[in-house]
């Protein structure tokens, strides 16, 4: 499940070097859509009508965020931003229903342990074998090694945190029931 990760990260990279984070950010807003559609076909889940119509509201406001005026001012689709965004929101929302199907089916724990062992394996593989991240890893390290690493375990506690607090109260059948994960 972690390789999807690295695919959200790289077709999201991908796509702020051609366009503006502020419109880049805002196709996230599929990630739930596309959750609950995954969720629909494969889970069997229900869907209510507070969330299609949510459903449809995003999809609205992605889709006017995907034009942009060319220099006629004809209306013109962002077609690399539009496919790399979907894809990273498909990936997301991939793995969130991935995670689901195998925590019901497994234990939570055990789901949780595995995808961050792949995580650190996944990092040191690209550690090891591209040079150019490494160095750069290296040099970054060296330079600012406090920042970093506070920002890094600020940033991961309180999603983990909050993450384990729900599987701690709930069973593996129950826990984490919300597609969007």
């Amino acid at each position: 499940m972690r390789l999807l990760d690295i695919a959200i990260l790289w077709f999201y990279l991908l796509a702020l070097n051609g366009d503006e984070p502020s419109i880049i950010i805002v196709f996230y807003q599929l990630v739930p859509v596309f959750a609950l559609g995954l969720g629909f076909i494969f889970l069997g889940e229900v869907l209510t009508h507070i969330q299609l119509i949510a459903t449809g509201i995003i999809v609205v406001g992605t889709t006017l965020v995907s034009f942009e005026m060319n220099d006629e001012n004809n209306f013109k689709i962002k077609k690399r931003t539009v496919a790399l965004m979907t894809a990273a929101a498909l990936a997301w929302a991939l793995e969130s229903v991935l995670f689901k199907v195998v925590a019901i089916e497994e234990n939570v724990w055990r789901s949780l342990f595995w995808e961050h062992v792949v995580l650190v394996a996944v990092g040191l593989l690209i550690f090891i074998f591209v040079k150019s991240y490494r160095a750069h890893f290296l040099a970054a390290l060296r330079t600012n090694s406090m920042p970093i690493l506070g920002l890094n375990v600020g940033n991961e506690r309180p999603i983990h945190g909050w993450q384990y607090r729900c599987c701690l109260r709930c069973n593996a059948s129950s826990c984490c029931t919300n597609s969007s994960w």
